[in-house]
């Protein structure tokens, strides 16, 4: 759920189902906030909407609005603004955070480091095996300077 604003739009444009019809375009409208409903902000309409974490947020909305008389068509693109939208991190599905601090990510990057250090490890010239021969017929064998 998001509350999005509309700044500076006409009053006219100030009635419930014109408002959902310009948020259908970019979710589902839920309500209107009492300074909307009671025209006490002209400066802006605020509607509050369920939207699709997963998808675009659009800037501004063409409306496209048709004089039933006349039958002229007149054109307005509306602003919108976006007062608070959660943070939804697509890779793991999961809201209120990003990649950065991600923590299905930040175990994938920890084993992710482990498996290269691991490899880094195995890597490194491996330190030669000796032979010693003893008195007796069993053979010794292990890292140099071992005992």
């Amino acid at each position: 759920m998001a509350w999005i604003s509309f700044p500076n739009l006409l009053p006219t444009f100030f009635v419930k189902e014109c408002l959902f019809s310009i948020v259908a375009a970019i979710g589902k409208p839920i309500q209107l906030d009492q300074a909307t409903i009671k025209k006490m902000r002209p400066s802006c309409a605020r509607v509050k909407v369920l939207v699709d974490l997963k998808g675009n947020f659009p800037i501004s909305v063409q409306m496209n609005i048709k004089n039933p008389k006349r039958g002229e068509m007149r054109s307005s693109l509306i602003t919108i603004q976006y007062d608070y939208v959660p943070k939804y991190y697509l890779e793991c599905k999961r809201q209120r955070h990003n990649a950065i601090n991600c923590k299905a990510g930040v175990n994938e990057r920890r084993k992710e480091e482990h498996a290269k250090q691991f490899r880094n490890d195995t890597n490194l010239e491996q330190q030669p095996f000796f032979k010693k021969e003893t008195q007796n017929s069993f053979k010794l064998e292990g890292n140099k300077g071992s005992r």
